[in-house]
Order: structure tokens, then sequence, then C-alpha cells
């Protein structure tokens, strides 16, 4: 928490002595301004060398200076968003608040356990966790969370974000770029389209574009021996000027949408160059790398290029010049060739190269994860169908009413849990649910130690009925359950249920529960069922090898009900409804009446 304090307090300070240099630079420039009006004014008393020496230094000095002035700028708005980056995540540890956006447009009811883990949406893993300021990055983040990956990639991921953790200056500095990006998704979208666009040079114009400037530069050397020459040149003159009246219009419209794509391309550019010049010990992180620069190739230096491209297109917006130019050697549309030339080159790589911008966006909230929690733990990766976890609680809880809990999914693959209402039954599923979610996708997990083998998670905690579908909440229970067991015929999986099958009776409930469980066992799934039903908790005799009972304790104390959320071995016989209702009064309210 303090070096987001020290650094608040740096970034303010460089702020400050930026502001102090803008203000010097623009007095300079009015400075030089009406030094040059000065000069004008007195142009009938000075010599012409004199006056246009001064005014070509004046020039130039004016130029240099403009230069400096839009790197302050850029300086100062880059100090600025790091003041603000460091800001959120002061006021995120301090107060709670989630600096950036929840994730709510992928909220899927259908999915197999993001909807019933809150993975997305208000106050969710993935609004707690989001430090992408790009779509790029939220979607690869939202993509991982959703699917997992696999052992592999699981511990590369986690060699990366211990990595990165300790790099939080190249994290900050490339977040607070990309949070330069304004209307991202639609200005990403019209990249893709214009790159895709194909080129207009077909077999006649790539001959005239050379055999024409050839005639032009030939006719008007050999002139300067025979003046009879002249008019072939005027005729080569007239072809080259005929051919950029053709290609004026596909120019324009060119440089209208590099106008549209400049300022995406542009941030692109310069984020794509931090991760270049940025070293990196990890081989991920060095692969990642490798895909944007190699030994004479980088790819921001191709977005570089691109941008200097449409600086020298747009000289045809010089009438005189583009004539003169264009009517001599086809200048802008040997440039407009390059463009294309560009095109062809790159067009599969931009959604490579800012893929890689992406990666490294889900790396660094990652990263930012695991810097903020430094007494979590990177689990340990097997493929021996072993799931432990040592003191693990929910990420999301405040530290202050965290209850850690252990728990061994070996021997018994499957536990039956038992409490009363409000014990912590719900939080300890999610609890296991997050943090297997967490752990899937390289992650540190809320636990001081974990052992787990990746494999896949299927919830059932809530569901939600559908008045255009006509379905209700029982009947929807009912399909994911069916879900949940399709899908573990077909791979090993993780298993939470909540109090299944409330919508009906007890005892069709009793017995229809019963039958998930033993179904549940002959798969070989691992999990944890809650519930209310201690009829249940007797199938643990009959599986004794498969099934463990354990349960979380409610007292009364002072005649208050008191939980301590900690797992314990065995069967709950704690009730709490009616003293609930009791304290909250409602049968003395239904007495009065």
């Amino acid at each position: 928490m303090n070096i987001y304090l020290t650094k608040i307090k740096e970034h303010k300070q460089t702020n400050k002595n930026l502001k102090r240099n803008l203000f010097i630079i623009i007095a300079l420039r009015f400075l030089l301004f009406s030094s040059l009006t000065f000069l004008i004014f007195k142009y009938e008393s000075l010599s012409k060398i004199l006056f246009f020496t001064l005014v070509g230094f004046f020039l130039i000095v004016f130029i240099f200076i403009f230069k400096i002035h839009s790197k302050l700028k850029n300086k100062l708005l880059l100090t600025q968003n790091l003041i603000q980056i460091n800001q959120k995540e002061y006021d995120f540890l301090t107060e709670n608040k989630k600096p950036f956006s929840n994730g709510a447009q992928w909220i899927d009811p259908t999915h197999n356990y993001t909807f019933d883990l809150d993975i997305f949406g208000e106050s969710s893993l993935f609004h707690y966790l989001n430090r992408c300021a790009s779509i790029l990055g939220e979607r690869n983040l939202a993509q991982k969370l959703s699917s997992g990956l696999g052992e592999n990639e699981i511990t590369a991921n986690q060699s990366a974000i211990q990595e990165l953790s300790k790099k939080i200056d190249f994290r900050q500095f490339l977040l607070a770029h990309t949070m330069q990006l304004e209307n991202e998704e639609k200005n990403y979208q019209q990249l893709l389209n214009w790159a895709n666009k194909k080129s207009k040079f077909n077999f006649f114009f790539n001959f005239m574009l050379y055999l024409s400037p050839a005639l032009f530069i030939i006719s008007v050397g050999a002139s300067v021996y025979d003046l009879r020459f002249l008019w072939l040149s005027l005729i080569a003159f007239s072809i080259n000027c005929f051919i950029l009246l053709f290609f004026y219009k596909p120019i324009m419209n060119e440089i209208a949408q590099f106008e549209r794509i400049s300022a995406i391309i542009q941030i692109y550019s310069q984020s794509l160059s931090i991760i270049e010049k940025e070293h990196f010990n990890d081989k991920k992180l060095n692969e990642l790398k490798q895909k944007i620069q190699q030994n004479t190739f980088s790819a921001s230096q191709e977005f570089k290029q691109l941008a200097r491209i449409f600086s020298d297109l747009e000289g045809i917006f010089n009438i005189a010049g583009a004539l003169v130019f264009n009517g001599s050697v086809l200048y802008h549309i040997l440039i407009f060739k390059r463009l294309f030339a560009w095109k062809e080159k790159n067009v599969q790589n931009i959604e490579f190269w800012t893929a890689v911008i992406g990666e490294f966006e889900m790396l660094n909230s990652l990263a930012n994860f695991a810097y903020n929690n430094p007494s979590y733990c990177f689990p340990h990766i097997n493929q021996n169908n072993s799931i432990s976890f040592e003191n693990m609680s929910h990420p999301l809880i405040n530290t202050q009413n965290r209850i850690g809990n252990t728990i061994d999914f070996n021997p018994q693959h499957f536990v039956i849990l038992t409490g009363a209402n409000m014990s912590g039954k719900s939080t300890f599923l999610r609890a296991l649910g997050v943090n297997l979610v967490l752990a899937k996708i390289g992650s540190p997990i809320c636990a001081r130690h974990a052992n787990i083998q990746p494999m896949n998670i299927l919830v059932s905690m809530r569901q939600t009925d559908s008045l255009n579908d006509g379905k209700s909440l029982f009947y929807a229970e009912i399909l994911r359950l069916k879900q949940i067991i399709y899908n573990l015929k077909t791979e090993k999986s993780f298993v939470l249920l909540d109090e299944i099958l409330r919508g009906t009776n007890s005892e069709d409930k009793q017995l229809g529960t019963q039958k998930i469980v033993e179904e549940i066992l002959n798969l070989k799934a691992f999990g944890c069922l809650a519930t209310h039903d201690l009829v249940i908790t007797e199938m643990a005799k009959k599986y004794p090898t498969q099934l463990a009972n354990k349960y979380f304790e409610t007292r009364v104390i002072n005649n208050q009900l008191a939980f301590d959320y900690r797992l314990r071995e065995g069967i709950s016989n704690s009730k709490n409804a009616l003293h609930l209702m009791e304290s909250l009064g409602i049968f003395s309210t239904m007495e009065c009446k």
C-alpha cells in the first residue's frame, strides 16, 4: 500500500516539473513569435541577407521548440495517467473501489461455472482482477477465466506472473499508454477492415508506374541536347497527371480512413515499443517478445513506418507540389503503392501483434493481483488426482473478515457439507470454485499452500427461471444437473452443488439428491455438496472410501447466533431458523395480529 502512496508523490512532483517546463516552452514560443513579428515589421530597415537568415533561424528554433512542446504534453498525459493508476490502486486496497470495468458483458447463466461463482459482473472476480485498459486485454482475461488453461500453460503463466509482479514500473507504464485508447473496439475493427482492403494496382498500372516517369526523365534529359524531345516530356507529364487524377480519390479515402485509426495505431505502436524494450528472464515473456521483435524486425517500427508513409502521402494536399512531383515521377502514387505493400506484408500480423498486447495486459492484471497479495500462493500443479488446500478462503472477502480453512480431497474425493443457515457453506463452495478458476489460469490463489490437478469445473448453486422460455426454477435446475452428469461422462471434473432440488417435496428431494450423489461417485468426480438434509450424510457409511462428511458449526451465545466459519470433520446438528425468526420478531408480530 505504501508503494502506491510513494509513487503518487513521485509522479505528482514529476507532473509539477513538467507543467513548469511546459510553461517555459509556451513562453519561449510566444517570445519567438513576437520576435518574428517584430522582425517582419523591421523588414525595410534590415538587409535581405540578415532578414532571411534571422527568419530561417527563428523558424528552425520554433520547429524545435514545437517538438519539445509535443513531447512534454505526451509526458504530462502519461504522468497524469500514472497518478491515476496509483490512486486507484490505493483506493482499491483501502476502500475496495474497483478501478476498471466489471465484465458484465460476459455474464452467461448457461456457463458451467462463471454465473454461479460470480466471475463476471459487479463486484465479481473479473471486476477484482481486471487491470486491462484495452478491449484486447479484457477479452483475453475473460476468455481465460471462462475456459482455463492446460497444465503446461498454467505453469508457464505462473512463472511469467511471478516475474511481472516485481516489474511494477513496467506494468504501470504499459497501462498508462493503453489508458489513452478511446472507442477502441470500433477503431480496432476499422483498423482490421482497413488493413484487409485490397490493392487497386493491376498489371497495367504497375507497368505505367515505372514506364511513364522513366519516359519523362529520359525525355527531359534528351531535350537538353535537342528541344524537339520537349514535347515527349510534356506528353509523359500529362499521362502522369491523368494517372494522379485516377488515384486521387482512393488516396484521399485512405488518408481519411487513416485519420480515424491513427490514434489507435500510435498507441499500439507505443505499447509494443515498451514491451520490446523491456528485459525479461521468463521463457513465456521472451517468447511473446519474440513475436513482435526479431533481429531486424520490430512490430513498433512497422507501425512507425506506416505513420511515415501516411505522412508522405499527406503531401498531396499541397496542390502545386503534388502536380510537380506526380507529373514528373508519380511520387504520391508510388507512396500509395508502398502503403498497399505494407498492408500485404502485415495484414496477417496486426491481430498477431495486438494479441501480444492483450496477453501482456491479462498477465499484468494477474501480476498486480499477486503483488497486492504477497501472502497468496501459487499452487503446485499435479497429474496424480490430488486436490488439497491449506488455509484457503475467498479472495474477495476483506482480509479482516477472512477465515481460512484446510481441506484435502484425498482419499475421499467427494464431501457432504452440512451446517445451519449462514454458517458459511455457500461461501466455502464459492471459495473452492473461485480458487480453482484462478489456479487454472496460472494465478496465485487465496491459500497458504495448495496442490491441484487442473480439471473441468461444474457448478449448480444459482439457477434462474425464464418466462420467455417457459422454464421454471426447478426445471432449470434439473437441466443444469443433466448437463453436469453429461460433462462428467466426457472429462474429469470438480463438482460444486448447493442444496439441490429445492423446488420439490422433501422425500422427492432426498431421493433425487442421493441418486445424483451416487451418479457422481460412479463417474469418479471430485467435489462438494452442501445440504441441510442429514439423511444424505448417511451415504458416507455406504461409500466410506469415496465420501467424507464435514460441517460448519453454529452456536448460541447470550441468545445471539455465533459463527466461527471453521470447517470441521463430521455432521452438523445445528438449527437456527426458528431462533433467527424469533430474534427478528416474526412470531411476536403474528401473535399481535
